[in-house]
């Protein structure tokens, strides 16, 4: 089981992951998995998914 957004896998979205989407859509990162970073499912990973995923973490989505 694993939940989008959840990149770290600890059970919650936080920002932590947020920073973890950032990186890999900067390429500073280059390991994975999209499916699970790809929150808003448009099949790219970009900052918009960290954006999203930051909001979702301080309860603002």
């Amino acid at each position: 089981y694993w939940m989008i957004g959840d990149v770290n896998h600890d059970g919650e979205i936080t920002t932590y992951d947020a920073l973890l989407i950032m990186r890999y859509a900067l390429g500073v990162e280059t390991e994975g998995n999209e499916l699970i970073m790809d929150f808003n499912g448009d099949g790219c990973v970009d900052s918009l998914d960290a954006l999203l995923v930051l909001r979702r973490s301080i309860g603002a989505a």
